[in-house]
């Protein structure tokens, strides 16, 4: 374990959510809906297409009568948050049928959200984890996750621990992550992904994970990060609420000034982590253990603005990982992992936070959600 700490700074506010306001003013006409579906997938955002994709298909290769659901804004219970316009493009660049209005009388809707986003449902609900982040009031192993929620799907048994608190553990299942399962049958090579990215450099590459809201590390650390790119070959992975909201437009652009290249917000996360021999990753983002989950090899520092590390993470941040919230220690501190080969920088944690190994976690999602169905 080794703690950097920053001086002490002014206690600031905190903006807990950043919504948009409300564009979209009458229902649309045309709304298409399918009367038989037994599962839904209720969309309010894009990035969780990816997540649900595996088991949708599973469900639909099975014989399940499954529907995708993209309400547009003037409908959709996140209202104006839903990014409906890149959702729909992408599912139709996929080729996947979707619908446009929810069947209320589905057995089975599932989100990625709280379980509040499937309101119109009269049924089982159930919400898909989708990565872990390891604050103590991180959105994954909140009691709102749980709440009025039939079926709470999870990587591993940290979640289960965790969420036992707030719902029976027999509502609780561990299902690995089928969102990655393809990734470790293709098994990634970095070269390959360079060339597909158009990307020429002779310097090692790391590769950049901020989160977007109030725990971002954009503003703090972007100077430092921007200074290492004389030794490293500096790709972010831009956070896709920070590359789609008007309100992060000067995270965005500074993303763009300290990086040689920007991942968009939609673009595989899997090649992100593969791309890289160093990753520097927002301490509070899911990422901070889904990037050394995806790629072992990958060596790691977490960041986080926040001044007392110890009151704000899980003491299983502080004992398996390398964090720092002081810039001004940011490239010692790389230096220092990287001349040291034998550094655990959150490895031996991984099975801990997710099931493995990855095979059949699809299946196993799948035959869970068959379950509810009889």
């Amino acid at each position: 374990m080794r703690i950097i700490w920053r001086e002490e700074l002014k206690e600031k506010s905190i903006i807990h959510f950043i919504g948009i306001k409300i564009t979209c003013k009458k229902v649309p006409k045309g709304l298409i809906q399918n009367k038989k579906s037994q599962v839904e997938f209720y969309l309010i955002d894009a990035f969780e297409i990816f997540h649900f994709l595996p088991i949708y298909k599973k469900l639909l290769s099975d014989g399940i009568k499954v529907c995708i659901v993209a309400e547009p804004c003037a409908i959709n219970t996140s209202k104006s948050w839903f990014d409906y316009e890149t959702a729909t493009k992408i599912l139709k660049d996929l080729n996947i049928d979707y619908k446009t209005k929810c069947n209320p009388n589905a057995k089975v809707a599932i989100t990625t959200q709280t379980p509040q986003i499937l309101k119109k449902y009269h049924h089982k609900k159930a919400v898909l984890s989708y990565g872990i982040g390891l604050n103590k009031n991180n959105f994954s192993i909140s009691p709102e996750t749980c709440k009025n929620c039939d079926i709470r799907l999870v990587h591993g048994k940290y979640q289960k621990e965790k969420l036992s608190k707030y719902i029976n553990k027999n509502k609780i299942f561990e299902i690995g992550y089928p969102k990655h399962e393809a990734f470790f049958e293709q098994k990634l090579n970095k070269n390959d992904l360079l060339k597909k990215y158009n990307i020429t450099t002779t310097k090692p590459v790391l590769v950049y994970f901020p989160t977007w809201d109030e725990d971002s590390s954009i503003q703090l650390f972007g100077d430092e990060i921007n200074a290492l790119r004389n030794q490293y070959y500096i790709i972010t992975k831009a956070h896709h609420c920070t590359y789609r909201l008007p309100e992060k437009q000067q995270d965005k652009d500074k993303l763009y000034k300290i990086s040689d290249y920007v991942l968009e917000g939609n673009c595989s996360f899997e090649d992100a982590a593969m791309l890289g021999d160093f990753a520097l990753i927002d301490a509070k983002s899911g990422a901070s253990t889904e990037v050394p989950y995806l790629n072992k090899e990958i060596k790691t520092i977490l960041l986080s603005p926040r001044q007392n590390l110890y009151d704000y993470f899980n003491d299983d941040i502080i004992k398996n990982t390398h964090i720092i919230n002081s810039p001004d220690v940011l490239k010692q501190e790389i230096d220092f992992i990287t001349k040291d080969n034998n550094i655990n920088t959150g490895k031996k944690s991984i099975e801990y936070f997710y099931k493995t190994p990855a095979a059949g976690s699809t299946k196993y999602t799948a035959d869970i959600i068959k379950g509810f169905l009889k």
